[in-house]
């Protein structure tokens, strides 16, 4: 099987930390490129240590800031914020698949507004339906 390389929007809570679950329990089968989170700093470090992705999504600046007081200096990890900080996420080229674990609309705008031609998505929350235009246009395939 080749390696997925993942993007989690939402990753503390509690589809986020299953999903980690799954990654974790399968080794060489999935990268996480990619993590999106509230204001859970500190369980968000854990998963950053866990799993090393290259980009992080906070809520806004000020957690950014927090969070970034607590990582080593040699992670290497972009730390951003955010709406922005989430599609940017959800946008990293290398990522195979995103999986949108956040609630409500954001969910909508932020998982689906960085998807890429040939990226797969995923929700629990029904962006799959929202965005079917997007899916068209866009050429992104939907993961049920």
């Amino acid at each position: 099987m080749k390696n997925k390389r993942i993007s989690i929007l939402g990753s503390t809570g509690s589809i986020g930390r299953n999903v980690l679950k799954i990654v974790a329990s399968f080794p060489g089968h999935f990268t996480v490129v990619g993590l999106s989170a509230g204001w859970n700093i500190e369980l968000l470090r854990e998963q950053i240590e866990t799993f090393a992705p290259r980009i992080v999504s906070v809520a806004d600046e000020e957690t950014a800031v927090r969070l970034k007081a607590l990582l080593p200096v040699t992670r290497g990890t972009e730390i951003v914020w955010g709406s922005a900080g989430n599609e940017q996420v959800a946008s990293v080229p290398e990522a195979d698949l995103v999986v949108s674990a956040i609630v409500g609309a954001a969910c909508c705008h932020q998982g689906w507004k960085g998807c890429s031609p040939g990226q797969q998505g995923d929700s629990r929350y029904g962006w799959q339906g929202y965005y079917a235009r997007s899916k068209k246009i866009r050429g992104a395939t939907v993961a049920h």
